[in-house]
């Protein structure tokens, strides 16, 4: 397999996963909190890194994948 290949697997498997991670914090923080048995004192800060998430990995992956010869630097900054 050669690393093309290999960094546009990568890429698929980061997207998917934050945005399966990224939603569930930010839409049903209260959910995360009884899969893991924490408290919900304040779910606020799940909710910020779900989006987090949404804005950074997923954003930047898609980009990624869109136009793999994209220059990563582009990429940081559209997502930062």
């Amino acid at each position: 397999m050669d690393s093309a290949k290999i960094g546009t697997l990568a890429m698929k498997v980061n997207l998917w996963a934050s945005l399966g991670y990224g939603l569930t914090l930010f839409l049903i923080p209260d959910m995360f909190c009884d899969m893991i048995e924490a408290e919900k004192v304040n779910t606020a800060w799940l909710r910020t890194i779900g989006a987090a998430l949404l804005g950074t990995n997923v954003v930047g992956c898609w980009l990624w994948l869109k136009t793999p010869s994209i220059d990563m630097g582009k990429v940081q900054f559209v997502t930062a």
